[in-house]
């Protein structure tokens, strides 16, 4: 218990914030990757 108060209050802050960076940097990885294969076969339709 005592281990989850402490992270709590000293680590919920930070941990989110590195949770939340690391979440929009695969979101946008995985973003980038879906516009990629969404837009080769465009690309190959349209040569």
């Amino acid at each position: 218990m005592s281990h989850k108060v402490w992270w709590g209050k000293t680590g919920n802050f930070s941990t989110d914030r590195v949770l939340n960076n690391s979440m929009g940097v695969v979101g946008l990885r995985f973003y980038n990757s879906l516009n990629i294969l969404c837009s080769l076969p465009n690309e190959a339709k349209i040569e």
